[in-house]
């Protein structure tokens, strides 16, 4: 693949991953989140970022680093700021709602009485076993 090619290419990739990331920002703002497409973005992400690692990986990638094509590498790399930008927001964005659920879930389990799953996962009975109830 030529350079210029190359170049084109990898900012067509970075492109459709910022697009995916904004849509994901407005999924995870959106009330109710809605998983479903949440997921579908995370899988539509995942293979925007192997396509760019195939992409970096190519014969020639090296090549497009030399400073013959200046605006087209700085467009690129500006791009991929703003990809890693947004990416970081989002991460915090999904940081804030995994919080938000967690005391959700805490406040469930006090309203029950007992706590229903333990630090492993594994469900606990309201009496703990036979040595609580001895």
């Amino acid at each position: 693949m030529k350079r210029a090619a190359l170049l084109h290419r990898q900012q067509q990739c970075l492109a459709h991953l910022l697009s995916l990331l904004q849509a994901e920002q407005l999924a995870l703002l959106a009330l109710p989140v809605d998983g479903a497409l949440l997921a579908g973005l995370a899988g539509d992400k995942q293979a925007a970022f192997a396509e760019l690692e195939t992409l970096h990986s190519l014969p020639g990638t090296a090549a497009a680093q030399e400073p013959d094509l200046p605006e087209p590498r700085r467009a690129l790399q500006q791009l991929a700021e703003q990809v890693r930008h947004l990416n970081q927001l989002n991460g915090s964005l999904i940081c804030r709602q995994l919080i938000h659920n967690q005391k959700a879930l805490n406040a469930l389990a006090e309203l029950s009485g007992r706590h229903t799953y333990g630090s492993d996962g594994r469900p606990r009975s309201a009496g703990r076993g036979i040595a609580a109830s001895a």
